[in-house]
């Protein structure tokens, strides 16, 4: 027998509390003085992230316009500046988006300093987690001393960019910010060597903590951190 059941919250040390129903088989097995031996999979939902592009779809067109400078005759990004993205092209002259107008013209937005805010909407396969590495690589190459924080909705895309950051060689310093809890196993060793520090609790406890100020205020390097937008809150 298979039962669905939602996660009520996960609590500290890996305890996972589910929400059971009175009503079914289950809940009177784990009332029964014998324990039963079961095996539950953990399958995440992906209604939020169909709301969140539902969200996008439904924004009205003169908001996108105003957001992203689209051209409302023609319905496309304004005109590219072509010096700006030679410039660019200079100083990452391998990367794969120069192979697509749309996604050079995309990043050459995002790098420009008077640039404010930049929306990059497409669905799933489009490129923009390629895009959006590109832009880190090339912002930090623009400025050594630049600050960036890159907030993803789920640890598997946290950690997806820190291993493509560091497939690309990056020169900058890296740190991936954990939810304190996380279990290391649950990261390939790619990943972990650039998390934040761990401590021990008195019971014997391992967590991350947050890096440091000193660590946040270095200049010498550019600094790229990468976390959820659950724990960057």
């Amino acid at each position: 027998i298979v039962y669905e059941v939602p996660v009520f919250e996960v609590r500290e040390f890996g305890v996972v509390a589910l929400e059971i129903s009175q009503n079914i088989e289950l809940f009177e097995k784990l009332q029964s003085e014998e324990s039963p031996l079961i095996d539950f999979r953990l399958v995440q939902s992906r209604s939020y992230f169909c709301n969140l592009h539902r969200g996008i779809d439904n924004i009205h067109p003169s908001v996108i316009r105003r957001h992203l400078c689209i051209s409302s005759s023609s319905g496309l990004l304004s005109h590219p500046d072509e010096y700006f993205i030679e410039r660019l092209r200079s100083l990452h002259p391998k990367s794969p988006v120069w192979k697509n107008s749309e996604q050079s013209h995309a990043v050459s937005l995002i790098c420009q300093k008077d640039r404010r805010h930049v929306i990059v909407n497409g669905p799933f396969g489009t490129g923009k987690t390629l895009l959006l590495r590109e832009a880190v690589l090339l912002l930090t190459c623009l400025n050594r001393s630049a600050r960036i924080l890159v907030c993803t909705q789920t640890n598997h895309a946290a950690d997806l960019y820190v291993k493509q950051l560091d497939d690309c060689g990056f020169c900058g310093k890296l740190i991936r910010v954990c939810f304190r809890w996380r279990k290391p196993a649950t990261m390939s060793p790619q990943v972990q060597k650039y998390c934040s520090e761990r401590r021990r609790t008195k019971a014997g406890h391992e967590y991350y903590v947050h890096p440091s100020l000193d660590a946040l205020n270095d200049t010498r390097k550019p600094l790229v951190m990468v976390t959820t937008l659950t724990t960057s809150a």
